[in-house]
This record gives structure tokens, sequence and C-alpha cells, in this order.
């Protein structure tokens, strides 16, 4: 590869490609999840951010205790990832 090529900007984007090309692999943009995506997201708990949703909650629902609050976040974590699975499995099978 050309060392005087600017990277990242055009010219430098053309000759990634052409020797990505010439090597015979497949530029692809982002992450690839693969076949682990799927227990990745069943598995994990990180689908919200539990001290802003408790910290809205605190402030809404002054009326309800820790233990409800955090009985709250727990449905609404497992509504979130219930969800995307949903919607993984569905773009899976299109």
């Amino acid at each position: 590869m050309n060392s005087n090529l600017d990277i990242f900007g055009d010219e430098w984007l053309r000759e990634a490609a052409r020797i990505e090309e010439e090597a015979g692999g497949d530029i692809g943009a982002g992450f690839d999840w693969g076949t682990g995506l799927g227990a990745y997201v069943a598995s994990s708990k990180s689908f919200i951010d539990r001290d802003k949703v408790m910290t809205v909650l605190q402030e809404t629902l002054t009326w309800l205790d820790q233990e409800e609050l955090e009985a709250m976040i727990n449905s609404l974590e497992d509504q979130a990832r219930n969800h995307w699975i949903e919607k993984f499995q569905a773009a899976q099978s299109a």
C-alpha cells in the first residue's frame, strides 16, 4: 500500500478495497456478531441503563419504595430482552 495516501481518504479506501479484493477477502462494515449474537442477547442484562431508569423512576414515582422500583426495572429489562430476541429471530427467518 502506498504510504503517501491520506489514511481513510478516498484514495486510501480505494487502495484498501483493491488489496482486499485481490486477496479474495470480503470487506464488511461494523462488527460481525455471527451466530453468537442470539446467545449474547439471551444472556445479556445490558439492554437498559439501570441507573438512568432508576433516577427517572425515583423522581417520577415517589410513592414507590426501592424494592418496587427494582422490580419494575427487572421487568422492563426482561421485556426489552424478549422484544429484541423476537425481533432478531424474525429478521433471521426472513
